[in-house]
């Protein structure tokens, strides 16, 4: 039932948020140290983080288990007091799941790490499976979960054995630290603007309006993190073109925004079937927010950009100083709006969230340039503009196969007439996905824009 599907949902966000809030910022440092250390000290490095990061999980395991009892008084359903107690050892073993990815990531085996992620990914499938088939519900759900993970640190164990031990100390560590501790500001307010949405629907309307709207997340969500495996490519591709400096942001920007738009405007004219052939018919009531939150994914992405340049460039703390203004922006739009749209206005507050978001990037990446503000912020808006047209006029109107067919055709020609994606992007971007480019690490990209 949708009720029991929320309370699904509802688990996995108290084990997210703590997973976030355990982080403490470790996985992207550790991603950082690793890629740029000498090979030498690699692996006393990464014993380091892997033991401070299992510190941590059990830490913030004992936290929510004592936190139990006022989430359980937050959100008084049978259901969730049934499994919130499977919230600790997620919780435990998401923190030093995200530690062993950033461990391949920081040995370059990008390889073994598709591989990790597409296996832990069927064996969560396979064990939610077949424990739903048995009648296990939600608690079988979890259950997957946590056993895909379990299978995912352990295979990570078995790939990079030497980098597993116990190393408490670390001639950097204050460093680590100063830098991990920017990193996990950013990504625990990250964290709060995204989910403020979720937490303010289920509390204000129940598990039941919680199930519609993360149903709805779940392709926008897959999109995002389809984004993120092809992020090198992408940002390959903008070096290949002889950008550097500020001219390979505004491209990287450009194109990220540009090919997510692509996309999301097909997802946006398929929803409404895809959502009854995916979820049944009792889900028909996301398919706007499905839509609305696929202009999201376009949108957030360059508010990702953002971030992940002025991380790359050695300015972590105004990462964190961007994420301020929008956890602001999107409480008090979520306050505002669900109350009035239910999950709808859940999308919308993040859509605001990341338009405003996306104006202060321009702004903290531009400094006094008027002229870099003024490009960054045409960069995405030639794609932002015609997707929130689409999105409106798909809203508004009553659900016509051919009306939508037209709809969309007329969005991806206003995306090709602003530029937001060219004919060149496409042709070299598949010689990029076929090798004829050498794709570096995004780190290593993103040094070169910053010389």
């Amino acid at each position: 039932s949708k009720e029991e599907l929320g309370v699904y949902f509802l688990v996995m966000m108290v084990a997210q948020f703590a997973a976030i809030a355990g982080d403490l910022g470790l996985r992207n440092t550790a991603t950082k140290m690793l890629s740029s250390s000498h090979p030498s000290g690699v692996n006393e490095t990464a014993r380091f983080f892997v033991t401070i990061a299992f510190i941590s999980s059990l830490i913030t395991a004992c936290v929510v288990m004592l936190a139990l009892p006022f989430l359980e008084t937050l959100w008084p359903y049978p259901e969730f007091r049934k499994y919130a107690w499977l919230g600790v050892p997620l919780s435990f073993l998401t923190i030093n799941f995200q530690m062993v990815n950033s461990l391949l990531v920081g040995a370059g085996k990008f390889r073994e790490l598709s591989a990790l992620g597409v296996g832990t990914e069927i064996l969560r499938a396979v064990f939610s499976v077949s424990a739903l088939f048995y009648g296990f519900g939600v608690a079988g759900l979890l259950w997957g979960m946590i056993l895909s993970r379990v299978f995912g640190i352990g295979l990570a164990w078995r790939l990079l054995p030497e980098q597993f031990g116990l190393a408490l100390r670390h001639p950097a560590a204050l460093g680590i630290i100063k830098f991990g501790g920017w990193m996990y500001g950013t990504s625990l307010l990250s964290v709060v603007m995204v989910k403020a949405s979720d937490t303010i629907l289920v509390t204000y309307l129940g598990t039941a309006a919680l199930a519609i709207y993360s149903t709805s997340m779940q392709l926008p969500s897959a999109l995002l993190r389809l984004f993120d495996s092809i992020r090198p490519v992408l940002l390959g591709y903008a070096s290949s073109r002889e950008n550097t400096g500020t001219d390979l942001l505004v491209e990287s920007i450009r194109i990220g925004a540009g090919l997510l738009a692509v996309a999301a405007t097909v997802l946006i004219g398929i929803a409404d079937p895809l959502m009854t052939v995916l979820f049944s018919n009792a889900y028909s009531g996301g398919v706007n927010i499905m839509q609305a939150l696929c202009v999201w994914t376009a949108l957030s992405i360059v508010n990702y950009y953002f971030s992940l340049n002025l991380v790359g460039t050695g300015h972590p703390q105004k990462a964190f100083v961007l994420i301020i203004p929008q956890v602001i922006i999107s409480i008090a739009a979520a306050l505002w709006l669900v109350p009035l749209f239910q999950g709808l206005g859940a999308a919308m507050a993040l859509i605001i969230t990341s338009l405003f978001g996306n104006l202060i990037g321009a702004w903290v990446a531009a400094g006094r340039d008027g002229t870099l503000f003024l490009s960054l912020n045409a960069s995405h808006l030639r794609a932002a503009i015609p997707l929130l047209a689409l999105l409106v006029g798909a809203s508004t109107i009553d659900y016509s196969a051919g009306l939508m067919v037209g709809m969309v055709s007329a969005t991806l020609a206003f995306l090709v007439l602003f530029r937001a994606v060219t004919y060149q992007d496409a042709r070299q971007l598949c010689g990029i996905v076929a090798g004829r480019f050498e794709i570096g690490s995004t780190s290593e990209v993103i040094d070169k824009g910053s010389r």
